[in-house]
């Protein structure tokens, strides 16, 4: 794992098991931030954040106008997989992970599909995220190549979806190899976000 300037979470390496710890529920009543995670592929343009109109400040980053991201490549038994163990990962937090496009633009989105390069990067990470240290990311965009994802691919993309979205609460990489955002390759297994940072989470989003 590394970071990428001061603003970008960068997943290069991730878990190879799944197992979200579901820890304390720490979701107020009727409070809940939304994420899509979108398989759908499409084309993403520079801009500041916002996945209704599908602007992103990471397209920006590296010089592109514009890119097309391909749809997510496997399986529906991967992509349900990996749903569910990206759902257990934020259990107990206001947050309600979903892969319909919510209505309005007022959420967080993930798109899952494609590789690296087809934002312009040649850094080969798995995923990359806007990130504001222990605030959320307003309407942000971020990425998990599944394409460059070549083994265990459900665990893979659950551990950078979920990665990814901590970013994008406002997480920044952490140094304990038993947290899902732990910024250097320690441990692989079993990884989930710590109650310390399920309790930034749960901050930043009622902030």
């Amino acid at each position: 794992l590394r970071k990428v300037g001061p603003a970008l979470g960068v997943m290069l390496l991730v878990a190879a098991g799944s197992g979200p710890a579901m820890g304390q529920d720490l979701a107020p009543a009727g409070l809940a931030l939304t994420v899509y995670v979108n398989g759908a592929g499409g084309v993403v343009h520079a801009g500041t954040d916002d996945p209704a109109a599908m602007r992103s400040d990471i397209v920006a980053l590296h010089g592109q106008q514009a890119i097309e991201l391909p749809a997510f490549e496997g399986t529906r038994a991967e992509w349900t997989g990996m749903m569910a163990c990206v759902q257990g990962h934020f259990a107990g937090l206001p947050v309600r992970i979903v892969d319909r496009a919510p209505a309005g633009a007022d959420h967080l989105m993930i798109m899952v599909g494609g590789r690296p390069e087809h934002t312009g990067s040649t850094d080969g990470e798995w995923g990359r995220a806007p990130m504001a240290e222990g605030a959320v990311s307003p309407r942000g965009v971020a990425f998990a190549f599944s394409a460059a994802m070549r083994f265990e691919r459900t665990a893979a993309m659950c551990q950078t979806v979920a990665h990814e979205v901590g970013h994008m609460l406002g997480l920044d990489h952490r140094q304990d190899c038993a947290d899902l955002m732990n910024g250097n390759p320690c441990g692989f297994d079993g990884l989930a976000f710590t109650p310390s940072a399920r309790r930034a989470m749960a901050t930043a989003i009622a902030a």
